[in-house]
C-alpha cells in the first residue's frame, strides 16, 4: 500500500470514508450543541439534529437559504438573521448585495486550508485572478494571492489588488 500521508493536510484525511464521515458527524454534533446562533439552533431542532445522534438523513432535512435571500434574512433578525454567535465574531465583511460575511475565531474559520492544500497550494505559489464575482470588485481589478505557511501548515494568505485601466477590452482603454 502506498503511503500518501505526506501529501495530506491532516492525517484524518487518510481514514476510511466511513470513519471520516463518523468524525465529521461527531464534530457537527459538538458544534451544534455549543452554538449560540439562534437561527442555527432552530433549524437544527426542526431537522431533529439536536435530538439524539446526528446522521445524514437528519442533515438532509435542514432547509437551505439561497444566496439571493441572504440580504433579507440578515436584515430581518439581529445579528445577521440569527445565524451567528455574535460574541464569537472577529471581523465582519460586507459583500456586494449587501451580504454580511462574519469571520469567527481561529486561524482557518471558513475551513479553506484543507481544500487549498488538496488543490496544490504550496510555499512560493502566487495565484493571479480577476473574476469580479469571486475576487474583485470589477473587471479591471487584478488580484494576486499567495499562501503563507508556518512550517508545513497553511496559516493564511496575503493579497494585493491593483486596478488597471485596460484589461483586454475591445479597444485600448475600453470596457467590454
Amino acid at each position: 500500500m502506498v503511503d500518501r500521508t505526506d501529501r495530506l493536510f491532516a492525517p484524518e484525511e487518510a481514514l476510511p470514508p466511513d470513519r471520516r464521515l463518523a468524525r465529521q458527524l461527531e464534530r457537527l454534533q459538538e458544534v451544534l450543541s455549543q452554538t449560540g446562533a439562534v437561527a442555527a439552533r432552530e433549524r437544527a431542532q426542526q431537522a431533529g439534529l439536536l435530538d439524539g445522534e446526528v446522521n445524514l438523513d437528519k442533515l438532509r432535512r435542514v432547509p437551505l437559504i439561497r444566496k439571493e435571500d441572504l440580504p433579507r434574512v440578515q436584515a430581518e433578525r439581529w445579528p445577521l438573521g440569527g445565524w451567528v454567535w455574535w460574541e464569537r465574531v472577529r471581523r465582519l465583511f460586507v459583500s456586494p448585495g449587501p451580504i454580511f460575511d462574519p469571520e469567527g475565531p481561529g486561524p482557518d474559520y471558513w475551513g479553506c486550508a484543507v481544500a487549498l492544500h488538496a488543490a496544490g497550494f504550496r510555499p512560493g505559489d502566487v495565484v493571479v485572478l480577476n473574476d469580479p464575482y469571486l475576487g474583485g470588485t470589477h473587471l479591471p481589478d487584478i488580484t494576486m494571492v499567495s499562501p503563507v505557511f508556518v512550517g508545513r501548515r497553511l496559516a493564511g494568505f496575503v493579497a494585493c489588488r491593483a486596478h488597471h485601466a485596460d484589461v483586454g477590452g475591445m479597444s485600448p482603454g475600453s470596457m467590454p
